[in-house]
């Protein structure tokens, strides 16, 4: 009987080439289509392929500097996107913690009362 194969045992990691062949970049240890953002959990060479011919397909018809420079502008928007939704959450996480020292105030003061 043949054992059971699972993605984690494959020892797949993200290889550089994908990012310029189709437009993927690793992401939370996925990787991330720069189009579309959708992600690919199982990582081989086929599936990000499909991923590119199947949704993308005008992309893939680009010559290799209007590639990279599409590129490079997609990882810009990603990291901004990212960087802004950083800055929103440790606003939102500031606001908790001054919401949670103002309400132990209240308890406080009204147990002394």
């Amino acid at each position: 009987m043949s054992k059971k194969r699972h993605i984690q045992d494959e020892d797949r990691t993200f290889q550089k080439r994908w990012t310029e062949n189709f437009f993927f970049v690793e992401h939370e240890e996925k990787a991330m289509c720069l189009i579309c953002k959708q992600k690919v959990a199982v990582v081989k060479d086929c599936n990000l392929k499909r991923h590119c011919q199947k949704n993308h397909a005008t992309y893939h018809s680009l010559c290799e500097h209007q590639r990279l420079a599409k590129i490079e502008k997609l990882q810009k928007a990603v990291v901004s996107q990212q960087s802004m939704f950083k800055k929103m959450n440790e606003k939102s996480q500031a606001s908790m913690k001054s919401l949670n020292k103002e309400n132990l105030l209240q308890k406080v003061n009204f147990s002394k009362s």
